[in-house]
């Protein structure tokens, strides 16, 4: 998708007054930009996000230049109460160089475990970080889940077709479960109570234990008590 920015020459204006005109303030910074104060109309940001999000590239243009370049949306900040966009930073790049961005892990295909309420699909990562050159940056990941059809059942990071060019980042092991069948929450919930119980008769056993060794202590120390206080006997 394409977008269109103005660069934001006037800063007298308050952010807020211009939230409330539907216009979104921003910046551009790249390996080839200085950072840039930009605006941009929030609707129409808006469909691009939707359909961009963090990982597709984005044909990207400031009013005035008179040339498009290629951007990521690299960051999004939230107002905490409305969820509205309060601000966005775009990142232009350098096709000769690599970059580095969030790609999302999305499942396809239906597991039988869970069609038949066996157990329930977790996903561990919503994204996976790689470093390629930009126009080898995959839009998304796709996890096939259909093979997974027992609890325990898992798709693993070494199971992902990387395209040519893309690395994953260094911290990620190739080990690292993406996809994986748990048992139903009601097994969880009955193990948690299981342990919980555990601890807690071994939490009352150990109470009781002190408490008989408190005892034990009070009446050996009123006889010693006793003794001492007993009067000397009359010859």
């Amino acid at each position: 998708m394409k977008i269109k920015v103005q660069r934001r020459e006037e800063k007298r204006k308050r952010t807020d007054s211009l939230r409330r005109e539907g216009i979104l303030p921003g910046v551009v910074y790249g390996p080839k930009r200085k950072s840039t104060d930009v605006t941009v109309n929030a609707q129409e940001f808006r469909k691009v996000l939707n359909d961009s999000g963090y990982s597709k590239l984005v044909d990207f243009e400031i009013e005035g230049e008179g040339k498009s370049v290629r951007a990521l949306i690299r960051e999004v900040q939230y107002n905490p109460v409305s969820d509205d966009e309060i601000h966005v930073a775009f990142y232009e790049l350098d096709m000769a160089k690599p970059v580095t961005a969030d790609v999302p892990v999305e499942t396809t295909g239906e597991s039988t475990a869970v069609k038949n309420k066996l157990g329930f699909l977790v996903i561990p990562f919503k994204t996976l970080e790689v470093r390629c050159l930009p126009d080898k940056l995959p839009e998304k990941f796709i996890v096939d889940v259909s093979e997974l059809n027992e609890i325990g059942d898992n798709f693993a990071v070494e199971h992902l077709d990387l395209p040519e060019g893309v690395e994953l980042a260094a911290d990620i092991s190739e080990s690292a479960t993406l996809a994986y069948i748990a048992p139903p929450q009601k097994e969880i919930v009955e193990e948690e109570k299981e342990v919980v119980t555990e601890e807690e008769e071994a939490e009352e056993g150990k109470e009781e234990e002190e408490e008989g060794e408190e005892e034990e202590g009070e009446k050996s120390e009123g006889e010693e008590k006793g003794e001492e206080e007993a009067p000397a006997k009359k010859e």
